[in-house]
């Protein structure tokens, strides 16, 4: 089998080169071709940068000042430049690499071809750590039948905080096999999913020591110690340096230690320029060894070392239970606490052995599961589990109901949910077998094609979002006194569904709406148009479009079906606080709002708001509060963090959106502001249309997969503030722009005219 394991495999650090290395051996063991994902996330190799070097506005100077910078760490700290490089030789020789990436969107677009994805261990579910709750530690990449599992993955906290639960149960519903390292982790995640989480020991306990011994090299002191090791390699440790003192004058025996500037009476060798192995003939060679360090306490207990550890503010919780597993508890110091006489401590180290063997079992039995199984059933659709992120609101099961006994409620976010009346309810199940969730795409038998493409007349193509697409397919419709369906504001601008038969109620359909459209009965409405036999173009969100085409069941030759590459769905009960707050702030009613303003460039876009008494605001769209918490992924749709429809899977006859990363395909059209279109033809229907306008558009083909390498081919990233944020905003709209604005370090006071 082919295994990937991603871990954070680019830290200079004891422990976590550690347990990447032991879970690699292991696999290696069984047989299997295991490799480390070289993910070189940036939070991680910046706080392992020797020197910082800012971003210079001229070079010459800049450059010249590190230099002298580098020369300088040379000769006065040349531990610094050995440990990096003894580190960065230890992955190069023992990890098998694979090419380096920095983001978990170019983990995706690598279309990596491992049968099994592990993550672990140590603490990548740690935010504090890794900056935030990132998709590539919970396996959220790889094909569609890869296997995915964490082992040993660690939170950091006993607990999973109540405003990360969301992102938890959206990121646990993608793993096959869930187990981590501590004992009130499992407990605070098995209660966010029905999936077994499984307790099992760190890597560095689930193989042998003849593993570790095959890159343990002999000590480089001939004479008994006390090794002294802080946990990271830019930690002080005074309590640590205290005790390790003491210890010192109890025992006679002189210090090697790994803390920069620390200073002792005793001193026999530094260890701060120490890489992986040098560390562990440091800890194997030792007489005694006193630590902070969960790993430097793994590895006396393997190599049957008399230890101190010492506890820490944070992150104790995983040495008190291996601690008291192993019936150890003795040799742990709780802060405050007086220093024992190491001497007079005890380590029976053939019963420790005995329990780690008992212990080791279930890991061991876990792995097997992992490596044996098979892929995790979905989660079953709405009407089975009654689970959000299972639901697209698309609400063709209330439309498809023969007795009307679904109705569409508005949850506290403002998304819509089905609620079945029992006492109407006749069981015939129309509701579920039309489900769109977990239906696969359909086949059409057409080979998709791509272009870049923009309406050559330059009215349309300016004032729309991108490249006046829609428009222009709207055309041969409305020339045959068809129907037009899209998105629109109605007089509340609350965003709506809606049909149109002329030039001017398409013009409401124009430019982008970021937040979830009422249904409006507008499957209904679109049958009602079909049958007058009268062409019918529908443009929506591609779960839209799927709920149509179950509702209606069978193919219409008159129905145009145009899905939009979309981010995401918001929650409309955010985005009507934000207009509310917008109207209170500039004490009129909104006549116009576009997040999508290209009056000063595509690229320079702007998001604008217009009051009906003569102001207006103009914003960068980046630093537009709202538009930031959309893009971020703080207030989606459920549904929306898991979509089945992203990329090239979409069941529309023409997929339309942006064409982002041009200057890859046409330098020549770099600087275009106007706005350029990506087209993607899904059916022979779309084609013919699409053929129909040709002589109005620009189009040149690409590759399928060439529009969506810039643009939204998985589903959008649910961040941890996601759930406090919406709670936040129904608890206190009026200051809506307040709680947007602490989530946006990007802000900026608008301009008022």
């Amino acid at each position: 089998m082919k295994i990937g394991i991603i871990s954070v495999n680019n830290a200079h650090n004891f422990g976590t080169t550690m347990q990447a290395y032991a879970l690699k051996q292991y696999l290696d063991d069984q047989g299997h071709e295991a490799q480390i994902i070289n993910y070189r996330l940036p939070s991680i190799e910046k706080s392992y940068w020797i020197l910082r070097r800012n971003k210079p506005k001229k070079q010459i100077r800049p450059m010249a000042g590190y230099a002298a910078k580098y020369l300088w760490m040379i000769v006065k700290r040349p531990f610094a430049l050995a440990r990096r490089r003894r580190y960065e030789n230890f992955f190069a020789e023992y990890f098998n690499l694979t090419e380096p990436f920095k983001s978990v969107k170019e983990l995706r677009n690598a279309k990596l071809d491992f049968d099994l994805i592990i993550a672990g261990s140590d603490q990548i579910w740690n935010d504090a750590i890794i900056g935030n709750l990132d998709p590539a530690f919970f396996c959220d990449f790889g094909g569609p039948e890869t296997i995915r599992a964490s082992y040993a993955a660690s939170l950091g906290n006993d607990t999973v905080p109540e405003d990360q639960h969301l992102a938890f149960q959206r990121f646990l519903n993608g793993l096959d096999f869930i187990s981590v390292r501590e004992s009130g982790a499992q407990k605070s995640l098995q209660a966010l999913t029905d999936k077994p989480v499984d307790l099992v020991l760190d890597p560095t306990l689930l193989v042998e020591r003849d593993v570790f011994d095959r890159i343990c090299e002999p000590s480089p002191y001939q004479k008994d110690y006390i090794y002294v090791h802080v946990h990271h390699h830019t930690a002080k440790g005074p309590e640590l340096v205290e005790a390790a003192r003491k210890l010192s004058q109890q025992t006679g025996l002189p210090v090697v230690h790994n803390i920069i500037g620390a200073e002792f009476e005793n001193t026999l060798g530094h260890a701060c320029g120490a890489g992986p192995k040098e560390t562990l003939a440091l800890l194997a060679g030792a007489k005694y060894v006193i630590t902070q360090s969960f790993h430097a306490t793994v590895f006396s207990i393997i190599y049957g070392k008399n230890f101190l550890t010492l506890e820490r503010e944070k992150y104790s919780e995983r040495l008190r239970n291996l601690l008291e597993i192993l019936g150890l508890q003795e040799h742990f110091v709780r802060l405050g606490e007086e220093l024992p006489d190491i001497s007079s401590l005890s380590v029976d180290h053939e019963d420790v052995q005995k329990r780690l063997k008992e212990y080791r079992k279930q890991s061991v039995a876990f792995m097997d599961k992992v490596l044996h199984g098979e892929k995790a059933p979905r989660i079953p659709n709405w009407f089975q589990s009654h689970d959000a992120f299972t639901c697209y609101g698309c609400s063709a099961c209330k439309d498809i109901c023969p007795v009307g006994a679904i109705t569409m409620e508005e949850d506290q976010e403002g998304f819509v949910q089905p609620r079945i009346d029992d006492a109407i309810c006749i069981h015939c199940k129309k509701c579920e077998t039309n489900c769109i969730y977990q239906k696969k795409r359909l086949e059409t038998g057409f080979d998709s094609k791509a272009y870049i493409a923009f309406n050559l007349e330059e009215e349309n193509r300016v004032n729309s979002s991108s490249g006046g697409m829609f428009f222009a397919l709207c055309q041969p419709i409305l020339q045959k006194n068809g129907f037009v369906v899209g998105v629109k504001y109605d007089e509340n601008f609350t965003v709506t569904y809606d049909i149109a038969d002329s030039v001017e109620g398409c013009r409401a359909f124009c430019y982008s709406k970021y937040v979830e459209p009422q249904h409006n009965d507008i499957y209904r409405k679109t049958k009602n148009a079909l049958e007058t036999g009268r062409p019918v173009l529908f443009t929506g969100a591609p779960c839209k479009i799927a709920g149509l085409k179950n509702y209606l069941g069978r193919d219409y030759p008159n129905l145009y079906l145009v899905d939009i590459i979309c981010e995401c769905s918001s929650s409309p009960m955010a985005f009507r606080a934000y207009l509310d707050s917008k109207e209170k702030q500039y004490g009129g009613k909104i006549a116009e709002i576009r997040f999508r303003d290209k009056r000063k460039g595509w690229r320079n876009r702007a998001t604008s708001i217009q009051m009906d008494n003569g102001k207006s605001e103009i914003t960068k769209q980046r630093w537009n509060i709202y538009y930031h918490c959309f893009v971020s992924g703080y207030m989606a749709k459920r549904s929306c963090y898991q979509c089945e429809f992203c990329g090239d899977n979409g069941v529309a006859d023409l997929t339309i959106g942006d064409f982002w990363g041009l200057k890859n395909f046409r330098k020549d059209m770099k600087d275009d502001e106007k706005g350029v279109s990506a087209v993607k033809v899904g059916t022979q229907k779309g084609l013919h249309l699409l053929d129909s306008i040709r002589d109005n558009l620009f189009l040149e083909e690409v590759r399928v997969c060439d529009i969506y390498d810039n643009n939204h081919s998985w589903p959008t990233a649910i961040n941890k503030v996601r759930g406090k944020i919406l709670k936040e905003i129904r608890e206190d709209p009026e200051h809506v722009q307040k709680i947007m604005k602490q989530y946006n370090p990007r802000y900026n006071k608008p301009k008022n005219k």
